[in-house]
């Protein structure tokens, strides 16, 4: 008897802090690939956008079970603050051969891609958020920046404009409280 296979989507991110369009991109993710599992791994990456933390890991834990944790199916929420910057996709390699795994990065996690893009495959695929850029003008960048790899990539649609303002204006004011 053939087992099935289990589809398991990881979403990574620093998650400074966890916000609506993050939970958009989350929904939207599930939405298109209808994971079994679903993982969210806080990371201590910084980004050029914010060389400082906004909020403590210990808060953007908090933060993010407050945000997706009504979800289906049902987040297991984590933090991997390891003194490495970048979480490199090789960690999800040894996992069950019966897994199809989908990481979920934002476009501006696009650097960890490339370390990694060598173990993208059949198994492995990544789905990406556009954040910066159109999703057509991401879709574009990445075919021809991952030319043998660009069939395990998927450009997620972007974020209504509407959600993204809001995200942006919750933080702002939560920055002057």
């Amino acid at each position: 008897m053939k087992t099935p296979i289990i589809k398991r989507l990881i979403f990574i991110g620093s998650f400074d802090p966890p916000h609506i369009a993050h939970r958009e991109i989350l929904k939207s993710a599930i939405q298109k690939i209808r994971p079994d599992y679903v993982e969210i791994i806080l990371t201590e990456q910084k980004s050029i956008a914010k060389p400082r933390r906004l909020l403590s890991a210990k808060q953007r834990l908090i933060c993010a079970r407050a945000l997706f944790g009504d979800l289906h199916p049902q987040p297991v929420i984590r933090s991997d603050f390891t003194n490495s910057n970048s979480v490199r996709l090789d960690q999800f390699i040894d996992r069950n051969q019966h897994e199809q795994i989908f990481i979920l990065l934002g476009e501006d996690k696009l650097p960890n891609l490339v370390q990694s893009s060598k173990l993208l495959s059949a198994r492995i695929h990544c789905l990406v958020a556009p954040r910066l850029s159109s999703a057509q003008q991401l879709r574009q960048r990445l075919r021809r920046q991952f030319r043998e790899i660009a069939q395990y990539i998927t450009v997620l649609p972007a974020t209504p404009a509407n959600v993204r303002r809001l995200s942006s204006t919750l933080i702002k004011e939560d920055r002057h409280d």
